[in-house]
């Protein structure tokens, strides 16, 4: 949590160099899709692995002017740990997301992650998560955003900066941060971590 406040504070002080939030204008029949790469940085059971550039990807649809339905992507796969295992994990997400006003939505969904370790598969764990995500106006040409989502043995933090490249079309730089304390190999548990920056585009149809 520390981690994520400094950031953060640290990115509201970037207004120079701004980028784009998630779509929390929720209109009926307007979309909006999400693609980015993401710095993955992966640790198990506290081992480290080595970063990798990974996917991000998303689309978010409006069923009115108050309820949407999103699903993302993840590829938090990461490189070889200390002991030569690789990861190569992915979470899911389909959300309803719900506008409480014009720049703040609460979400409920399922959260899946799946994918393999040490070139074994992991036990896929769907999960029940609520959330809720807020976009701040810093200036004209600059938006903050958050998120949080938890879950049974499950967090996620997002921070970003947004900036509009056209009426269409935003760039975005973010941090996220996963934990789950809860997952499964070969009947074994152990705690997985993710982090990292990413970069992306928001166009909106």
């Amino acid at each position: 949590m520390k981690k994520i406040c400094l950031l953060t504070m640290g990115l509201a002080l970037m207004t120079v160099t701004a980028f784009a939030a998630p779509q929390t204008d929720i209109q009926q029949g307007k979309t909006a899709v999400d693609l980015g790469v993401f710095n993955s940085k992966t640790a198990i059971n506290g081992d480290d692995f080595d970063t990798n550039t990974k996917i991000d990807a998303g689309i978010t649809t409006g069923l009115s002017d108050k309820y949407a339905i999103q699903y993302k992507y993840h590829a938090l796969g990461s490189g070889n740990d200390p002991y030569g295992n690789k990861s190569d994990i992915n979470t899911q997400e389909f959300n309803v997301l719900y506008k409480l006003t014009p720049t703040t939505d609460a979400f409920v969904g399922l959260h899946r992650i799946d994918g393999s370790y040490d070139s074994s598969d992991i036990d896929a764990k769907n999960k029940v998560q609520v959330g809720i995500t807020s976009t701040v106006p810093l200036s004209s040409a600059v938006s903050a955003w958050g998120t949080l989502a938890a879950g049974s043995d499950l967090v996620t933090l997002e921070a970003g900066l947004s900036h509009p490249l056209s009426r269409s079309a935003d760039l975005n730089v973010y941090y996220r941060y996963t934990k789950d304390n809860d997952l499964r190999y070969y009947g074994q548990k152990f705690d997985f971590e993710n982090n990292g920056f990413g970069l992306g585009v928001t166009m909106k149809f």
